[in-house]
């Protein structure tokens, strides 16, 4: 039982760092010095999410068709198996 507090602990303390990293990132950009460079900071942080997130799918993705195209022991191919003389 202890065991499970730990990780729900160390989960949520986890998100909780990534969710305020966010927040902590976006008001630094607010904060440059000179508006013109402000611009520059808010695509290339919006550019970082949008390929992170892509990268995110693209990872699902890939683990839901590698995981389909795995068969269990029971769906073995037994034709492969047969000898011949």
């Amino acid at each position: 039982k202890s065991r499970f507090c730990w990780e729900i602990l160390h989960k949520t303390c986890g998100y909780l760092a990534i969710f305020l990293s966010v927040i902590q990132i976006a008001l630094g950009i607010s904060l440059v010095s000179k508006p013109n460079d402000m611009l520059g900071f808010q695509i290339g942080y919006g550019m970082i999410w949008f390929l992170l997130i892509a990268l995110i799918i693209g990872l699902i993705f890939h683990k839901k068709m590698t995981q389909s195209s795995v068969k269990s022991p029971h769906e073995v191919d037994m034709s492969s198996s047969v000898k011949t003389s």
